[in-house]
Order: C-alpha cells, then structure tokens, then sequence
C-alpha cells in the first residue's frame, strides 16, 4: 500500500508517518522512535502527536500517554475527543474508576454539543455511545450506535465515517469483554478498508 502510495504521488504527507506506523505495528519499536526524529519536520504536528502517543501506549508508559492526552484537551474548549480517548487509555490499564470519572465528563459535554451539531453528527454520537460503554450502561450505548449507523454515515462529512462507527462498535465489545466479537469486528473493518493502516 505505501509502495502504491508514493507511486501515485498521493498522501504524500501521510507517507512518512504512515511508514513510521508500519514500524509499530510490526513491533520496532525503537526504529519507530529513531525514524520519528529523523522525519519530524516532514509531517504535520497532528501525525507528530499520533505518533508519540501510539508509541507511548505501545511503551506502556501511561504517565507519557496521559499527559499527551491532557495537553491536546487543553488546546480546545470542546474536549470530547480528548476525554474519551482518556477515559479509554485508564480503561484499558485498569483504573476503572478514573476511566468512569473522564467518561462522565465527556458525557457532559457530548450532551451539550449534539443537539446543535449536524455534519459531524455520527461521530460526536458514535465517542457518546463509547462513552455509556465505559460507563457500564451497555444497552444505551448499543441503541446509540444503533441510530448512528442511520445516519448519513458518508455524505457530506469528511471526516466521519461507517468506519467510525465499526471501530466504536469493535471497541464497545472489547470494554464488554466480548475479545471474540471484537475481533470479528475489526477483521472485518481490515477487509472492507484494506488502505487503512490503523
């Protein structure tokens, strides 16, 4: 696919950082690191701050993950992504409570901005039904992400998409535990979305 990718001259922006994305999902980790320095003023600082917090979730380092996570939510007054993706990352090391804590205040907020939003709609619905997940209120988040797969998933939005709400779907099972299911999901998001790397 990266092959394709520079032979086509297309998203070329993405290509260093998608070659560094290669190293981690292959486990070189280091080599991720070194090649991150070595191309850093050859992406954009959103891939740049991907990059180092994919890493540092690799790492383990959830001291580096959280502050990454803290300092983006900082930069913007509507912090939905950022506590979701906080509430997930305690979610996944265990703290329970702390993760229910962050869900709860993106919640908050999710209730406040999706009566007024329209295009990106799906996707401000979808972090609210992962949110309800973490919050252990599994039949409201799968109702939830039921009503998002009838939205216009891919008109007019460019950044929301069907893939959103299958990778909320996948990840909501993983928070019920259901590893079988989950995994079923996300094989099947690699099938349909075979250029995404992720």
């Amino acid at each position: 696919i990266l092959k394709d990718w520079k032979k086509r001259g297309n998203n070329q922006n993405g290509l260093e950082a998608a070659k560094i994305d290669l190293k981690l999902f292959t486990g070189e980790i280091d080599e991720a690191r070194s090649a991150l320095k070595k191309a850093a003023g050859k992406m954009n600082d959103g891939d740049i701050e991907r990059l180092n917090l994919l890493m540092a979730e690799l790492d383990g380092d959830e001291a580096a993950q959280m502050s990454i996570l803290e300092k983006k939510a900082n930069k913007n007054t509507n912090k939905t992504h950022e506590l979701m993706n906080m509430a997930q990352a305690q979610w996944w090391s265990g703290h329970y409570e702390k993760a229910r804590e962050y869900a709860s205040e993106a919640l908050v907020q999710l209730e406040e901005v999706i009566p007024g939003e329209k295009r990106y709609a799906a996707l401000y619905r979808g972090r609210r039904a992962m949110v309800l997940a973490i919050l252990g209120r599994f039949d409201e988040a799968i109702a939830e992400l039921e009503a998002v797969y009838k939205l216009p998933l891919c008109q007019s939005c460019n950044y929301c998409s069907c893939k959103d709400a299958e990778i909320f779907r996948a990840n909501i099972e993983e928070v019920r535990s259901n590893w079988l299911k989950a995994l079923e999901l996300h094989s099947s998001g690699m099938e349909r979305w075979p250029d995404d790397l992720d």
